[in-house]
């Protein structure tokens, strides 16, 4: 008799106690998230084919990302750049910038001092950061939600194209590396990058990224390079005994392998609205919960008490993404022994925080 009092009290009293916020995992999301999105439409550049869907792309993971945020109850701020609205005086580029916790929204225009390809692609993540900096001092349990729509190449990855309104339109691209060292390595938090554009694999399968990006943390620079398969399982072990990684969480999602084409919209898929969203992002768009029928942001009921992760992303793309498609266009993402946890939903109720 006397043996079973514990385990009646154990059962009575552990959901009590795992219900309390001192026994969520400790790697708990708890910091600032930053949404950085651009969108490029090109419909202004007669050098790039013009894309009909980016737009509601842009729009519709900018408003469903912020729901979510928003939801989340941690503070987070948005900086978004897109060609999809003038701001006068022949500006083709908007950068615009607002915080969680504030509410207020900045826009300007963005004209590069450069006139150089290489230049432009320099000033352009200098703006980016610039606003970054000036919205938050991220630390390493904060999130970069890093998100492109627009044309890729096959070698340089996006392409950014500017015009100034005088003179004829440049064009140039920005590679992976780039991304990484001219933006993502000035920080030690954690990064999600969602690449919805032709040869985004290249960002994942491209050996030039592992062996030169650089990670950039308390004014320290690591350098990643290509482990062997020694030097692999001696990194493997030695993380299962810290539980942690030294360098900066990084996951990648792509819309396609690095030698296939992305698609403006789903021909191959007859639901309703898919015909309004590139293949890709439609498909992310849903697995973040959004109403791809009506065209409005939205927080599912089964989002409630759980957490979100890249892997389960992923997992919701491919698992909805029509056959044809996916063969021709299949989404890829980051290989690796660490899951991201994008958000946690363990401490919001409707209605708040709790």
């Amino acid at each position: 008799m006397k043996r079973s009092i514990f385990p009646a009290l154990l059962a009575i009293c552990l959901p009590m106690l795992l219900s309390c916020d001192i026994f969520l995992p400790a790697d708990m999301p708890g910091g600032r998230t930053v949404l950085v999105a651009v969108g490029l439409g090109y419909n202004k550049n007669e050098q790039l084919n013009g894309l009909e869907n980016t737009a509601n792309d842009f729009n519709a993971v900018v408003d469903q990302f912020e729901i979510l945020m928003d939801y989340s109850g941690l503070p987070y701020s948005i900086i978004t750049y897109s060609d999809f609205d003038e701001m006068g005086n022949g500006q083709e580029f908007t950068f615009s910038t607002w915080n969680g916790d504030e509410g207020e929204r900045t826009q300007t225009a963005f004209t590069p001092l450069a006139t150089t390809k290489e230049g432009i692609v320099d000033d352009f993540f200098l703006e980016l950061s610039s606003r970054i900096d000036e919205s938050a001092v991220l630390e390493d349990d904060d999130l970069i939600i890093f998100y492109f729509a627009g044309h890729g190449t096959e070698d340089e990855g996006p392409v950014i194209h500017h015009s100034d309104g005088m003179r004829q339109p440049l064009y140039t691209a920005f590679s992976y590396v780039d991304l990484e060292n001219k933006l993502l390595g000035r920080y030690s938090s954690r990064a999600l990058v969602i690449l919805d554009c032709c040869h985004s694999g290249w960002a994942i399968s491209n050996d030039e990224l592992a062996d030169v990006r650089e990670f950039r943390a308390d004014g320290e620079t690591a350098k990643v390079h290509s482990l062997s398969f020694p030097e692999r399982i001696a990194d493997a072990i030695g993380s299962s005994w810290t539980a942690s990684t030294v360098l900066p969480e990084r996951m990648y999602l792509t819309s396609s392998g690095a030698l296939q084409e992305s698609y403006d919209s789903d021909v191959a898929c007859d639901e309703e609205g898919s015909e309004n969203y590139g293949a890709f992002t439609y498909r992310l768009l849903q697995a973040l919960g959004y109403d791809t029928v009506r065209g409005e942001a939205a927080i599912p009921i089964s989002f409630e008490g759980r957490t979100l992760t890249a892997s389960a992303l992923f997992s919701a793309i491919k698992k909805n993404m029509t056959e044809e498609t996916y063969i021709t266009a299949t989404p890829s993402m980051t290989k690796s022994r660490y899951d991201m946890v994008v958000f946690d939903f363990r401490r919001t109720r409707r209605g708040g925080t709790s």
